[in-house]
Formats: structure tokens, C-alpha cells, sequence
């Protein structure tokens, strides 16, 4: 299979993804349909890790500061995508009231002169409590648009008993390192 089928098969899957994700959210309330796709159709992911200074921080009594970088490496042969999880704890019995940041990615990131990255990029955002998630994603062509930051709000409550808490990233640069960033604010209400 050539690079140019292998990134064609893989955006359209990406595409496929966000399509099923949205008619999830509109028909169903917000509940995280990843998992389901993820065990539907197995792939091999390369993990990579958030910056040092990646924190999910309590402002104070309701709201939460979410900022998060993650320089990715190209993913290893083989592999689809590439991942990094932050898991943080929310106090228990709450509700996300609102949620609104920036989602940015960047690929190639670094030395611009790659000729392994000339295919089509995306990343997703997932930020989910108890299973329950919030997901957004970006995608950049192969030319010269190889930077997207995208303003999200959501204010669809999210109701959670445990607070189990995580903010996931995915890239999958095609042989380049990337750069994905989440910066929000979170809102939270308790029972």
C-alpha cells in the first residue's frame, strides 16, 4: 500500500470518526462512543506523554484551568495514531457546567523542512469524566495550512458520580512530530 492510500485510509477513517461522534452527541446526550469504535476495529497506537509543565489545576471552588501540551513524535511503524492521557480526579456527585478553551495543533512542528510529512494531518481532544466525554478535532492539509487553533464552548450538562477524570490527545502526523494543545477553563456545579 503506498503512503498516499495508507493517508487517504487513514483520514477517512478519521472523518468516519467525528461523523459517529457527532450522531452520538445529538442523538444520544454526550456519552463516549471512542471506546466502542476503538474495540470495533483494533489499531495500533504509539504512546507519548504531555509536556512537564501539562497541569489540570482547581481555580477555586467550581473551576477548573486545563492546560496541556503534548510535542508528539512521529507514531511508530506500524502504528495508526499517536496518544497521550492526563488523568486528573474531579470531587465526586458534580456536574461540568461549562466547558471553553482552544484546541491547537501543529504538524510538521519543529524542523519544517520534513519531506516525510507532506499528507493530510488531524488530531483529536477528548476530555471526559466517568466515561463520559467532550470530544473536538482539527485537521490540516497537505499544504501550506499546517497550523489550526479552534475555539470551543460547550455548556450541555455533563452530570458524573465519580469524577474520574481524563484529557486524551491524538495526532497522527505521518512521520513528523507534532504539537497538540488544549487550553480551557471547566465549570463545575455539585449536588
Amino acid at each position: 500500500m503506498t503512503v498516499e492510500a495508507s493517508a487517504s485510509k487513514l483520514l477517512c477513517r478519521s472523518a468516519c470518526l467525528v461523523l459517529v461522534l457527532t450522531l452520538v452527541i445529538a442523538g444520544s446526550g454526550i456519552q463516549l462512543a471512542f471506546p466502542t469504535l476503538v474495540s470495533a476495529q483494533t489499531r495500533t497506537v504509539s504512546h507519548g506523554n504531555f509536556t512537564p509543565s501539562s497541569a489540570v489545576k482547581r481555580l477555586d471552588n467550581n473551576t477548573w484551568l486545563i492546560g496541556v501540551e503534548a510535542l508528539l513524535p512521529p507514531p511508530d511503524p506500524g502504528s495508526a495514531v499517536i496518544v497521550a492521557n492526563r488523568d486528573f480526579k474531579l470531587p465526586p456527585n458534580g456536574t461540568i457546567t461549562k466547558l471553553q478553551g482552544t484546541f491547537g495543533f501543529v504538524a510538521p512542528f519543529g524542523n519544517t523542512g520534513y519531506t516525510s510529512c507532506t499528507m493530510p494531518n488531524a488530531a483529536l481532544g477528548i476530555i471526559s469524566v466517568d466515561g463520559k466525554s467532550i470530544p473536538f478535532a482539527v485537521h490540516v492539509d497537505s499544504g501550506g495550512h499546517r497550523d489550526r487553533d479552534m475555539f470551543f464552548s460547550y455548556d450541555v450538562p455533563i452530570k458524573y458520580s465519580e469524577g474520574n477524570a481524563r484529557v486524551h490527545v491524538e495526532a497522527n502526523p505521518l512521520g513528523c512530530w507534532s504539537d497538540v494543545e488544549i487550553q480551557a477553563l471547566m465549570r463545575v456545579e455539585f449536588h
